[in-house]
């Protein structure tokens, strides 16, 4: 099976281009648009990777990136920031 990929973005549109690019390259994706959609989501399904938005409204990239770390069902699944924003965000992730 190709391995699945959980694209995390409040931009249906972003969501949609990163999704046609993965599944032009093999991959299996899932989309959600917040970060307790994601939760919902890793509840049923394991990722092999996730692409995470950073700016969400409710729970943001970095919220849900600190709880999957937290919890050993989701701290090693590889998670890949992403971000509309410019400038520096520190070491904080």
């Amino acid at each position: 099976m190709n391995p699945t990929i959980l694209i995390v973005d409040d931009c249906a549109d972003i969501a949609r281009i990163i999704a046609h690019y993965l599944e032009s390259a093999s991959f299996r994706t899932i989309t959600a648009a917040n970060g307790l959609e994601a939760r919902r989501r890793l509840e049923v399904t394991t990722p092999d990777c996730i692409v995470l938005d950073l700016m969400m409204p409710g729970m943001g990239g970095a919220e849900l990136l600190h709880g999957l770390r937290a919890d050993p069902a989701t701290s090693g699944i590889p998670v890949i920031l992403v971000s509309a924003r410019v400038g520096h965000y520190g070491t904080h992730f």
